[in-house]
């Protein structure tokens, strides 16, 4: 799949993951992308893009373990736009 091909895009959306130090170690947001990657099949959806940014190590490593490779960088219009993009095709 061609990372710039967005023509089969579905669903295009911002969401953050936050999580409080109370649940830390559970896995919670490597379970949430599962859940998410379920869905996208039941839709017919396979190729799954995430961003986070540089500085967050923790969302890096739930994303690399959960099977996304890194693509590169990508810059939104909005003040400290900088991501890591990560692509996973499902």
């Amino acid at each position: 799949a061609n990372l710039d091909d967005t023509s089969h895009s579905i669903v295009r959306h911002r969401h953050m993951i936050i999580r409080d130090s109370h649940f830390r170690g559970k896995q919670l947001s490597a379970h949430l992308l599962k859940a998410l990657e379920e869905e996208a099949l039941a839709k017919g959806i396979h190729d799954l893009r995430i961003d986070t940014y540089q500085a967050n190590i923790g969302m890096q490593k739930v994303i690399e373990t959960c099977g996304y490779q890194y693509r590169g960088q990508v810059v939104f219009p909005i003040p400290h736009g900088e991501r890591l993009a990560y692509q996973k095709l499902i």
